[in-house]
């Protein structure tokens, strides 16, 4: 067996699998050919050069492959040995791991889980120490796919942590990490908690900004993150309306959004928002 191979045999087939897996092309036919079972044999077993190699494999494989077309058990062996590789010193495997670790989180909470209470302290560095923006962005979409985990909701209970993620939200000349702050207050906005903290702490003003930038994904979320910090029982809990310069604009925004111009340049979800939206404010206006 692969387990009982000589380190050097181990070492060749990890290196062949590594490179194979490097054009996207051929990662579903190295899954369809039982490529991940074998890799997460040396990730686990091998020799430090085997592992890493195995799992930076792996971590390529999972980037572009739908996980859920994956065995669910081999999936999940994957998800601890691609946490650890995110810890690495190097930044291309820190990379691809958290890319790989983002699209496999959308396998659920268990994912998620096992993600945040294994790599919590190597995520956290990715997120806020990396002088690698492209690193640091996919770190922020990672935690962004596990927003709803309970320890990345103890985050953001922390009134500092919120204000800086709406403070990356903010930026949208810096579009990645925009888009992925933007992503995670949008999911956190539907927990009332959250959405209440949000509130207080500007996340009207910040989701009116990105509303009015005119590119779609933006645009998308902060119209998901709006439909909910404006409902009354969360208004009614921040214990004031948003203040008028904060929405003043946004009417407006709205009904260009859910006009022709909206139905052709967004999402269809964009102007059906913005029409729900709209009507609560002025429904809230008679």
């Amino acid at each position: 067996s692969l387990h009982d191979a000589l380190p050097i045999s181990q070492r060749l087939v990890a290196a062949c699998l590594f490179h194979v897996a490097g054009n996207h092309r051929c990662r579903p036919f190295l899954v369809q050919h039982g490529a991940i079972g074998c890799l997460l044999g040396v990730g686990a077993n091998g020799d430090d050069a085997c592992k890493k190699l195995a799992r930076h494999a792996l971590a390529r494989i999972f980037i572009s492959v739908d996980p859920k077309l994956v065995p669910e058990g081999l999936a999940m062996s994957a998800v601890p040995l691609l946490v650890d590789l995110a810890g690495d010193e190097y930044v291309l495997q820190q990379f691809e791991a958290c890319l790989a670790l983002t699209n496999l989180a959308l396998l659920g909470d268990s994912v998620a889980s096992i993600i945040m209470e294994r790599g919590w302290d190597s995520i956290q560095n990715l997120l806020y120490s990396s002088s690698h923006e492209r690193l640091q962005v996919a770190a922020t979409e990672l935690v962004a796919n596990c927003a709803l985990n309970e320890r990345v909701l103890e985050m953001f209970r922390e009134r500092g942590m919120l204000r800086v993620w709406l403070a990356m939200a903010d930026e949208p000349g810096n579009f990645g990490l925009c888009r992925a702050s933007a992503t995670a207050l949008a999911m956190l906005a539907q927990v009332q908690e959250m959405a209440v903290a949000l509130s207080e702490e500007g996340g009207v003003a910040v989701f009116c900004r990105l509303a009015a930038t005119d590119h779609p994904e933006l645009v998308w979320r902060a119209l998901e993150g709006l439909r909910v910090l404006l409902l009354p029982e969360v208004t009614e809990k921040v214990g004031r309306e948003p203040d008028a310069v904060e929405v003043r604009e946004l009417p407006q925004t709205l009904k260009l959004l859910r006009g022709s111009a909206g139905a052709e340049r967004f999402p269809p979800q964009v102007p059906r928002l913005a029409e729900e939206i709209l009507d609560r404010l002025q429904k809230d206006l008679r």
